[in-house]
């Protein structure tokens, strides 16, 4: 949630580097393979990238779709992997569990990453556009 918010509201104020690096040792306190995240939170960068018309200017609610499609995939996709890497069909109910609570605490962190983001940048709570 918190880099999708801070990608969103300001591209250049969370270096991909610092996600690469950070998706990386989750990789190692959560063992799964080194760079499975790295390489699907930049996937879903780059999505948000490619099409930021898809969430810009939209309400609240398009938002949280928005947001809830991009989580669901990058679930599947996870799983998906998972199940390649370790070259069987893989039951983890723990990755929609994931997913669902993902999207369930959204809207209870956007206010407070608003806050944060005020706090660290000031007023100027504009979506930077491309």
């Amino acid at each position: 949630i918190v880099i999708f918010f801070w990608f969103y509201m300001k591209k250049g104020a969370l270096p991909l580097a610092i996600i690469f690096i950070l998706m990386f040792s989750f990789d190692a306190f959560s063992k799964t393979p080194f760079g499975f995240h790295s390489v699907l939170y930049l996937a879903m960068i780059a999505l948000l990238t490619w099409r930021p018309m898809f969430f810009s200017g939209q309400t609240f609610m398009r938002f949280l779709f928005g947001f809830s499609l991009i989580t669901f995939v990058f679930h599947i996709l996870l799983w998906v992997m998972l199940s390649v890497f370790h070259q069987a069909f893989l039951w983890d109910i723990s990755l929609l569990f994931s997913a669902f609570m993902t999207i369930i605490f959204f809207p209870i962190c956007w206010p407070i990453l608003h806050v944060i983001f005020k706090l660290c940048f000031g007023d100027d709570l504009t979506v930077e556009d491309d």
